[in-house]
């Protein structure tokens, strides 16, 4: 192990984590760090990923926040699953992502309308539990899709869903949600 050069390593390990996971869960995976590290920016704290997420659904945990999945997942699957951001404080759910499957410009405004059903649904479900109801929800919540084809998703505005492709999230697009993020967790 030692004397293999660096880019070996990095083979050995992306390979070995990420060698069988589905390309749905990759862009659930990568858009759940870039939240977590989003998260680390916006609070301070430092980010963790957790190299064991197929076993605990945890992406990542920054400070008292964990990033994960809503539901139990297996990484090879395909099936869409909804990243939440977890108040480790109160247990409620602050913040929501789904990502969008657009295969095709022509099915591309079907398949954000349906993450974004999905994510209506998830806080509606999430705010039965709590004592507070929420007028705008989706201001928790981001559609995140690995391109968008004919839909041009603009600077996010207060109070409404966030809208990024995969090379948004990388810029930091994901950084407005972690604000907000922390703002409810102060506010619990």
């Amino acid at each position: 192990m030692r004397r293999l050069a660096p880019f070996a390593l990095r083979r050995i390990v992306l390979d070995a984590v990420l060698g069988r996971t589905g390309e749905q869960r990759l862009l659930e995976l990568a858009a759940g760090l870039s939240l977590a590290q989003a998260l680390s920016i916006v609070s301070g704290h430092p980010m963790v990923w957790n190299l064991s997420a197929e076993q605990d659904g945890i992406i990542a945990k920054v400070g008292f926040f964990t990033v994960g999945w809503n539901t139990p997942v297996h990484l090879d699957a395909e099936d869409p699953r909804i990243v939440c951001v977890q108040d480790g404080h109160s247990g409620s759910y602050l913040a929501f992502l789904r990502c969008a499957q657009v295969l095709s410009a022509d099915f591309e405004s079907e398949a954000i309308r349906l993450a974004t059903e999905s994510l209506v649904a998830e806080c509606r479900k999430e705010a039965k539990k709590g004592p507070r109801f929420e007028e705008t929800p989706l201001a928790n919540c981001a559609v995140v899709s690995f391109r968008f084809l004919k839909f041009d998703p603009g600077e996010p505005k207060v109070n409404q869903l966030i809208a990024a492709d995969f090379d948004d999230i990388g810029r930091g697009r994901l950084v407005e949600l972690a604000r907000r993020t922390c703002r409810r967790s102060s506010l619990s």
